[in-house]
Order: C-alpha cells, then structure tokens, then sequence
C-alpha cells in the first residue's frame, strides 16, 4: 500500500481548474520532486495534501485513509512541513520552537528534550538551541526548521523550494542534510523545487506538474527529454560526474 496515494485530484476557482484530475502515488522511503512552471499548481497541491485547502474533488489518501479524516494532531504525526520561509513577529528560542513541534505527542520532559537534541544533531543545529530564531541566517533557519519538522517524528516529510533563498554554500548544506535524512535515517520525502539538478543524485521520483495535471513522472536519467515540453524552453544537458543536468538555453 503506498504511503501517500492522490486519486483524481480537483480543484476549481471560478471556472479555473487549478488541479484538473491529478493521480500520484508515494510509497515508503520515496524521494520525490515535484517540478514545474509557474502557476502549473505545485502550490494548489501541496495545499490539498496539507488539508490548508479542503474543498477539493476526489480523494487524498494517507496511509489508506482520507487526508480530511484526520485530526490536527494525527496528522501532524503523520506529515511535517517546511515552508519557503516563516517570518515570526516576536522572540523565541530554538529551544523554545522545538518544543512547539512536539504538540501532537505525550512526551515526558525527559523524552521530550532527549528527542529534541537528537533532531537537533541530526541537523547540525544544536548549538544553536539557545539563539533567537530571530538571529539566525537563511541558512540556520531552515536546518532548524527541518529540525523542528523531523522532530513531529511524521511518516512524511513536505518541503516547499527548502533552497530558494540560499547562497551556494547553505544550499550545498541542506541538500547533503535532505541526503542524509532520506538514505540514513529513511524519510520519505515530497519536495517542490526549481533547482531540481541539486536533487538528482539521490536518484529522485520526479513528478512534473503542468497546466494542473501531472504531465510526467519519470527518473533522473530521463528527466531531461521532458524538460522542454514541460517549460516550454529549450534546455541543454551536460554530465556533472555521472549525474546528467540540465539547463535552459540562453542566446546572447
């Protein structure tokens, strides 16, 4: 039985179909990229699975059950989200945050602050258990989040563009972070991202989602024939150690 299964997938706004009958299927321990233009509804379906959005046609299934049928807490065991970036108006600790991400959980505070400095181990951050979230760079930041997000302890981990506003250096980080979460400690990972090539040595399921509907769903290695007829731009591929990568064409 898959992990996450999606079956017909809609959703409408007015007369647009934002999602117009998407099927996907995640099974235990898949990597996952999900790709696309802009507008294509990477966003709207990402929104479906967290229950953000509810009126949706057709069915999202977690572990073999309705996405809408769990509670807040169940699915919180269930599926943890990172988002592109979270702005917080008022101080608070890492320390502090952490302890926000064990809400669905009855922990003993001994279990609780042993988990939580394993997550934070896990992602390189726990000297930073007593900084303001405020303090930290892009970089801190996410690995904090994605920290606060392992310690949920879900089934599924959900990343919206985890490397967008990075420099070279954090992106790097994360991604070999994302590697290890995924090969070592087994997370299933669903991920939206543009910066696909960064991904696709870990060997991907690559979904590319256009005009609402998935339009490919193939492996890194046939990534590249798809990439033209899915953003509509012509696009060259070069080998970076064996993993082959691809570019969009620019005449200057």
């Amino acid at each position: 039985m898959s992990l996450l299964e999606i079956r017909d997938l809609s959703l409408h706004r007015g007369t647009r179909a934002l999602i117009d009958g998407m099927d996907i299927r995640v099974f235990e321990g898949d990597f996952c990229l999900l790709i696309g233009p802009n507008g294509a509804g990477k966003s709207s379906l990402l929104k479906c699975i967290l229950s953000i959005i509810d009126d949706y046609r057709g069915q999202i299934m977690i572990q073999g059950r309705e996405s809408r049928s769990y509670h807040a807490r169940e699915r919180a065991r269930m599926m943890a989200y990172v988002p592109q970036a979270m702005d917080l108006t008022f101080d608070m600790e890492v320390g502090a945050f952490m302890e926000l991400a064990r809400f669905a959980h009855e922990d003993t505070p001994g279990e609780r602050e042993t988990l939580i400095d394993d997550c934070l181990t896990k992602t390189d951050t726990y000297r930073l258990r007593g900084s303001l979230m405020q303090e930290l760079s892009g970089g801190e930041r996410q690995r904090v989040l994605i920290a606060a997000a392992i310690a949920q302890q879900p089934r599924i981990l959900v990343l919206d563009e985890p490397t967008s506003s990075l420099d070279p250096n954090h992106r790097a980080e994360l991604v070999q972070l994302l590697a290890s979460l995924h090969l070592h400690h087994r997370f299933t990972i669903l991920l939206v991202t543009h910066d696909w090539n960064e991904f696709l040595g870990l060997d991907p399921k690559v979904l590319a989602i256009k005009e609402g509907k998935v339009a490919v769903t193939c492996g890194a290695f046939d990534l590249h024939q798809h990439l033209s007829s899915v953003f509509g731009c012509p696009f060259r591929r070069l080998d970076a150690g064996g993993i082959p990568v691809s570019f969009p064409v620019v005449d200057i």
